[in-house]
């Protein structure tokens, strides 16, 4: 049985964000990151493989990690007895930009002082994603702002995306629908091309249409095997699998491990 409820929570155009446990040690590869991720460490490690760099954020640290970015992540909890915990916050539309031109524009930035005040913003901004209810858009809106603010004191700076790839439009078009058919034909017409320019361009990005299917499919799954309390069942239902075998076989080529090896049993 699960130690603690998971929720995923989202206002649309504004953020995300959602509550992560994992039980196990586990190193899932080149994960695609759709949207900027502002991730708190609560417990544990969290072990970022980046081009070449290997990045460790501890417990009671944040780590921004920009849109477009793909990184191998392994999630450490703290012993065999205490699970691995982090939240984050998306940032959609907008990405990490360095105005000196000394870094690489998606290159994750660990925030290693944080302080009380700073984390209470975070956790601010974080309730106002959750209780949609009784917080208003406006008010989401800027706490958000304020959290923007707040990486700026850092040095970090977020402004709108430019560039989005056409993996990732189509990743954001599959996400919307997980449980349809997609074809490469409907795809192509929806962004107003062809289907040949439609592969020659995520060829382009050193992808296929059906790999970028797969991956919103199991992206997806990962995220609510991490941060939400349904049954691995449900989650092959909710990302188009009928056959949770076939779904867990899948998931097991894609990231190396069974799903229920996230899951505190």
């Amino acid at each position: 049985m699960l130690k603690t409820s998971r929720t995923l929570w989202s206002r649309e155009a504004i953020a995300s964000t959602a509550h992560v446990i994992q039980v196990e040690r586990l190193l899932t590869n080149q994960i695609f990151i759709d949207e900027t991720l502002l991730v708190m460490v609560r417990q544990g490690q969290k072990s970022i493989a980046w081009r070449g760099q290997d990045i460790l954020v501890s417990a009671g640290e944040a780590i921004l990690v920009s849109a477009g970015s793909s990184l191998d992540v392994t999630n450490i909890p703290p012993s065999n007895h205490t699970p691995f915990e982090a939240v984050w916050l998306s940032f959609p539309l907008l990405t990490l930009y360095d105005p000196t031109g000394e870094n690489e524009s998606n290159m994750p930035r660990v925030l290693r002082d944080v302080s009380l005040v700073f984390r209470q913003a975070f956790d601010h901004a974080v309730i106002s994603i959750r209780d949609t209810a009784g917080i208003p858009d406006r008010v989401a809106m800027k706490r958000m702002e304020e959290m923007c603010l707040w990486l700026e004191s850092f040095g970090l700076m977020l402004k709108p995306a430019a560039n989005i790839m056409l993996s990732q439009r189509i990743r954001k078009l599959v996400l919307k629908d997980l449980l349809k058919n997609w074809t490469a034909s409907e795809i192509s017409r929806h962004f107003a091309m062809s289907e040949a320019t439609l592969r020659r361009r995520l060829n382009a990005e050193n992808t296929s249409f059906k790999n970028v299917v797969t991956e919103a499919r199991m992206g997806h799954a990962l995220a609510l095997l991490q941060v939400t309390d349904q049954t691995i069942f449900q989650i092959a239902l909710s990302v188009g699998y009928e056959n949770p075998s076939k779904f867990s076989a899948r998931f097991r080529a894609r990231y190396g491990f069974n799903p229920k090896q996230i899951r505190v049993q």
